[in-house]
């Protein structure tokens, strides 16, 4: 079998995608109240694999070995010795598949502490994301771009030849330092994270529609999916995750005005929610999330989110600024936080809500949901009372 170093293509993706995947099954199944442990457990492995210098982190002393030794080649250093470098290996040193990978390794954090058994760090663990956190500190141009200069190992007669000229980036795929805010969850897990480094997130550098070509590239790569892993979840939700607790009861809802138009999201999510459509079709359906825990049927007073149901544009909406003054409706955001989070009354009485009640919306500042003239334009979140332009029909299945 021929040595990782010399193939140069660690297993560190395939287990910090793995404790991603496992994360959020762990939290699912939680959530659900059908167990999860052993899903966590799987995840705290695949991490504990894609932070091994066995398996995953080549640590090399930082000068050329004369003879290397059997299969692990020039991976013979230990972290935290005097010059020592933690190399995530794709082709070469690259930054993306070790101190990027963190992202991967972020998101399962993010999914295991909304469960009973949240992820904590070794201190050999913490060390190695230090180390990786160095390295990619070392390598970065004054523009805020990768530098060429990373190591790469080469087999030559027996020894190994250390070559410091590969591109720090992945030579075939031009990641940015931008695409990788890991400084947050290196804060939080196996600080200090150094401000500054590794901060910054730039959701321009992805493609957020199906069709087109984001700067960095095609759009199957450079997706809403990486976009959502890389940054949304590993910086954003981190620092505030979104209100997972509750119920996943769900449903499909369209919400006539007074007038007799629809709620619609305009494209089916990305933009602005309005009042023009005169019958429901796509763009007029949103999931509809209940959020009060421990609810069966949506109830008079529940807390609900909504999201748009078209495939490559699904995104929450969201009463800008928490509703008030100038407040409108958008169907833009990738996940939900309070600004994303309505009270769902009936109009006409109290209890359960079936199709064909008249509800209103209200906003976490408590502003109400209004279609400006009943219908046909505008849709705001300004109003302090439900009167005739704040009242929907709903049209309710349960899913």
């Amino acid at each position: 079998m021929t040595p990782r170093w010399q193939t140069q293509n660690s297993c560190m993706d395939d287990y910090a995608v793995g404790a991603l995947g496992w994360g959020f099954a762990s939290l699912y199944k939680y959530l659900r109240g059908s167990g999860g442990y052993a899903e966590a457990q799987a995840a705290k492995s695949a991490v504990s694999a894609a932070l091994s210098t066995d398996s995953s982190i080549c640590v090399w002393p930082g000068v050329t070995p004369i003879t290397p030794a059997p299969s692990r080649g020039p991976c013979t250093g230990n972290v935290g010795d005097a010059g020592s470098v933690a190399a995530g290996l794709h082709g070469g040193d690259s930054i993306p598949y070790g101190l990027g990978l963190l992202t991967s390794v972020a998101d399962a954090a993010v999914a295991l502490s909304r469960t009973q058994w949240p992820l904590a760090l070794s201190e050999p663990q913490k060390a190695v994301i230090q180390a990786l956190y160095a390295d990619g500190r070392a390598h970065l141009n004054g523009d805020g771009s990768f530098a060429v200069n990373c190591p790469r190992f080469v087999a030559v007669n027996g020894a190994v030849e250390v070559r410091m000229d590969f591109h720090c980036a992945d030579e075939n795929t031009p990641y940015r330092p931008q695409m990788f805010p890991v400084e947050y969850f290196i804060d939080h897990y196996a600080p200090p994270g150094i401000p500054g480094y590794y901060q910054d997130f730039d959701v321009n550098l992805f493609c957020r529609n199906s069709v087109g070509d984001g700067p960095a590239g095609a759009c199957f790569f450079y997706s809403p999916g990486r976009q959502a892993a890389f940054g949304s979840i590993a910086k954003d939700w981190l620092l505030s995750t979104p209100y997972f607790n509750g119920t996943l009861s769900d449903y499909t809802v369209t919400f006539r005005t007074a007038n007799g138009h629809y709620l619609s999201a305009r494209n089916g999510g990305g933009a602005d929610v309005n009042a023009e459509a005169t019958s429901p079709g796509p763009y007029e359906q949103f999931s509809l999330v209940d959020r009060t825990p421990g609810q069966s049927q949506l109830m008079d007073g529940d807390q609900v989110t909504l999201q748009s149901l078209t495939y490559d544009q699904a995104q929450w909406v969201a009463a800008e600024d928490g509703g008030g003054p100038g407040s409108v409706l958008d169907a833009n955001r990738l996940y939900p936080h309070s600004w994303e989070t309505f009270t769902i009354h009936k109009m006409n009485g109290t209890g359960a809500i079936y199709s064909g009640d008249t509800v209103s919306l209200k906003s976490i500042n408590n502003y109400y949901v209004s279609a400006d003239g009943g219908g046909g334009g505008q849709v705001t979140c300004d109003r302090t009372s439900a009167l005739s332009w704040e009242t929907l029909t709903v049209n309710i299945s349960h899913n």
